[in-house]
């Protein structure tokens, strides 16, 4: 109503100046021109009475005028009035005019237009203003229904989304700046989407991640209260590893938690705290290898490092949890204990190059781009085997490109899965606070 209602006023205002301008700049009155054409017939007879009059007389029949001829002393000479109500309107216009007579005297022609006998003025809004005024409203009323519904629309699906529709959207076809609205608020939506759905992910796994532990945990203890004292060891030993997990798993959130926090903050780009000193590559993958087969003895693990491989300038302990984090997906969801998992390390043209290969259950393709999505998991299932918090490959992303590198995957279901770490050798420090 409001676009309608601006419209009209603007032809209004538009239609208002034209007519005043027309008014100050229109040409004289048409009975002003044809008094002059009167007025030279009149002055013919001017000094014969009887047909002065009969002329005063045919000028008001014709035109519907009030005629009145006087010498140049006022003397009335000839009178005459119009056919029409004789009754003149209290603004109708008296037009005076001199007549020259024969004896040199100047006598004057003063006449009125009645009412319906002067010619109309211009009206302020003709045919043509009726028109445009239409036109105008129809243009203005559909301008604004073709705003308002998308708008009604776009606020409708707001409003939704608020309630908690997660699946609203409001879906315009549009090329213009409100579908441009519209397209941002779907991405919008879809991203709130996301993050409310990993939210909840990472609720339901971090309640089964701790309650795993927790159950074997007390399981663990009453057995030891009723067992002998090697059955208390044994179980001592499987307290221990679980309380390992649990630790890990406060690690992963707390790490996530400080993640989020990192990208929240205003003003400022992400950052992770890396400590850079000079690293012996060999040896802190040598370490990790230890560490595997440590944890996991039944796992056959290949191992190739290139003797030569140089060392790294990086934080050794980031490193390492990455190298780790790896080792420990390939095992997890590599399901015959007997395939064989593989790490090898080589010198790639300025850079050190890390990988590591399984045999397992594989990736699948449209899972692949959301690896390193905070709590995403591309197994679903939370066995012991393959638990977990989603949290681990998007931390290890963030490692690395800290330390200036690359992480990256490549799989097939049921074929396995390798994952490669570009870093740079001998490269410069990272600075305690990378971006």
């Amino acid at each position: 109503m409001r676009i309608y209602v601006i419209g009209i006023v603007q032809i209004l205002v538009v239609a208002v100046a034209m007519d005043v301008d027309h008014r100050l700049h229109r040409p004289p009155s048409p009975w002003a021109v044809q008094g002059e054409f009167v007025a030279d017939g009149v002055g013919r007879v001017i000094d014969e009475p009887a047909a002065l009059q009969a002329e005063v007389e045919r000028v008001a029949r014709l035109l519907a005028w009030t005629v009145d001829v006087r010498d140049d002393e006022g003397h009335l000479l000839a009178h005459a009035r119009g056919p029409i109500d004789p009754l003149l309107s209290p603004h109708s216009p008296r037009v005076s005019g001199p007549i020259p007579m024969r004896d040199g005297r100047i006598a004057r022609m003063e006449y009125s237009v009645h009412p319906k006998g002067r010619p109309p003025g211009p009206p302020l809004f003709g045919a043509p203003g009726l028109f445009a005024l239409f036109v105008v409203g129809v243009g203005s009323l559909l301008t604004a229904r073709s705003l308002v519904r998308p708008l009604e629309r776009l606020s409708d699906a707001a409003r939704a989304l608020g309630a908690g529709r997660l699946d609203v959207r409001a879906d315009m076809k549009r090329t213009d700046e409100i579908g441009e609205v519209a397209k941002a608020f779907d991405e919008m939506a879809g991203r709130i989407g996301k993050l409310l759905q990993t939210e909840r992910e990472l609720l339901a796994n971090v309640s089964h991640e701790l309650r795993t532990p927790l159950a074997r945990i007390r399981v663990a203890l009453d057995l030891a209260s009723e067992a002998d004292p090697r059955d208390v060891l044994q179980s001592l030993g499987e307290i221990a590893q679980d309380l390992v997990e649990l630790e890990r798993i406060v690690d992963d959130v707390l790490a996530s938690a400080r993640l989020a926090l990192d990208a929240s903050a205003p003003g400022t780009a992400p950052t992770m705290l890396v400590r850079a000193e000079h690293v012996d590559t060999p040896a802190l993958l040598e370490r990790s290898v230890a560490r595997f087969r440590a944890a996991h003895p039944e796992r056959p693990l290949s191992v190739k490092i290139d003797e030569r491989l140089p060392g790294i300038s990086a934080d050794a302990v980031l490193i390492r949890r990455v190298v780790d984090n790896l080792l420990d997906n390939a095992h997890k969801y590599t399901e015959a204990p007997a395939e064989s998992i593989a790490l090898e390390a080589w010198a790639d043209r300025g850079d050190v190059v890390i990988e590591v290969q399984d045999h397992g259950i594989g990736i699948d393709q449209s899972d692949l781009g959301r690896l390193f999505e905070p709590f995403f998991r591309a197994d679903r299932s939370r066995t012991r085997a393959t638990g977990g918090l989603g949290l681990g490959l998007a931390l290890a992303r963030r490692v690395v490109d800290a330390h200036k590198g690359t992480i990256a995957f490549t799989s097939q279901l049921g074929k396995g899965t390798t994952a490669r770490i570009t870093l740079p050798a001998n490269g410069d420090a990272p600075a305690n606070s990378l971006r």
